[in-house]
């Protein structure tokens, strides 16, 4: 494949293993893009790989110092200023955000050498794929009248998604029919029951993951 000059991943945390995995596959170097579909904030490794660096003309970050973080480590505070309508002012992300010692090329940030986000827990296929979040994020943006959803792996080959459904909504069953039509081509090999339900899965800390994993076989 030495047609590809470059490959960009985004929307999840990029481990070792990935990088290594997708550069011996395409043959090419990886660049890292971590960003909001808002936008508020946009940072992108560049050619020397020495660390990710903030684009300044799409938002304004702070790294906040906290107590309960590592060395170098900063929660991400974002404001955006490319959006109007409905600016984001001092978002808390959730994001932490390993920085270097070293500026950026234009000396107004230091580098990112590493992002650890609220990645969500992947659904893993019968055969060992890993199915990316975001397609069933982007999935599941037409269903307005779904409130609330989660997808919760159960078994190797079985999906049980969570929904809680607007009140307004009479046809729950022509509802659930379209969304099990959606969903289902995204789940190779796998059942998928759904649940109309108020009351979701809880992780250790208390938080109500989008997708999660129970102990099975």
């Amino acid at each position: 494949l030495s047609f590809i000059k470059g490959t960009f991943t985004a929307s999840e945390i990029l481990l070792p293993s990935e990088r290594a995995n997708i550069e011996k596959t395409f043959g090419s170097s990886l660049y890292d893009w971590y960003g909001m579909s808002e936008p508020s904030v946009i940072v992108t490794e560049g050619t020397d790989h020495c660390g990710m660096e903030v684009n300044w003309e799409s938002g304004y970050p702070e790294f906040l110092i906290d107590s309960i973080l590592g060395e170098n480590q900063h929660r991400l505070v974002a404001t955006s200023i490319q959006n109007p309508v409905m600016p984001f002012i001092r978002y808390d992300t959730g994001d932490i955000l390993l920085l270097g010692e070293s500026l950026d090329e234009a000396g107004m940030y230091p580098r990112v050498q590493s992002i650890r986000g609220r990645r969500d827990d992947v659904i893993v296929t019968p055969a060992g794929g890993r199915l990316p979040s975001v397609n069933f994020y982007l999935a599941m943006e037409a269903f307005t009248d779904v409130l609330r959803f989660q997808f919760v792996q159960t078994a190797q080959d079985r999906i049980q998604l969570n929904l809680a459904i607007r009140s307004s909504v009479h046809d729950i069953a022509s509802l659930l029919s379209s969304v099990r039509e959606v969903v289902v081509r995204r789940l190779p090999n796998m059942a998928l029951d759904i649940q109309v339900t108020d009351s979701f899965h809880r992780s250790d800390n208390g938080k109500i993951p989008t997708f999660a994993k129970l102990k099975y076989g």
